[in-house]
């Protein structure tokens, strides 16, 4: 088969007109509302207080907060730099419950599997990274029994921050 020159031309000034509309309707198509990652399946709130929950999503527009708790509904309008923040009152201690987060526009963000109650915040140096084992040559006295003697009704969770990444306050 003989390709004609003009052909393969029109091909090649084509290319570019496809693929800027390619990377042009690829770059339309985000996610709506966007969550930090402490904001996920699996965290845990304190209870009985007002808590803040923030993220980002499209200037303008409303993000609506519903706890499965008790239904109700916090809003917020998104500021110019995307951002937002709500304030949503948690219960007694309890859970699993879900919290929806949505902008109207879109599949809403849903947090699943939240539990409710104490949370303690422990920091340090690198010595607060010991896993309940301890490290090579360091065990911690007791911690098998205390493994050991736990029950799957003890509903612990923590979460780990990676120690790399860099947070910037924007309060």
């Amino acid at each position: 088969m003989k390709v004609r020159k003009e052909n393969v031309k029109s091909v090649a000034c084509r290319m570019p007109m496809v693929f800027a509309g390619i990377v042009l309707s690829a770059s339309t198509v985000e996610a709506r509302v966007v969550l930090p990652h402490v904001l996920s399946d699996g965290m845990v709130l304190q209870q009985q207080t007002d808590v803040r929950l923030r993220g980002k999503a499209t200037p303008g527009c409303k993000v609506e907060v519903t706890g499965s708790w008790d239904g109700a509904k916090a809003v917020s309008e998104v500021a110019n730099d995307s951002l937002w923040c709500v304030t949503v009152s948690t219960p007694k201690a309890g859970g699993p419950y879900e919290i929806v987060i949505s902008d109207g526009d879109g599949v809403p963000a849903v947090i699943r599997d939240v539990l409710i109650g104490e949370v303690w915040f422990c920091a340090g140096q690198s010595n607060m990274e010991m896993p309940m084992r301890g490290f090579d040559r360091q065990p911690l006295r007791g911690t098998n029994d205390i493994i050991a003697r736990s029950r799957e009704s003890t509903k612990i969770r923590v979460f780990t921050p990676d120690s790399k990444r860099v947070f910037h306050n924007k309060s």
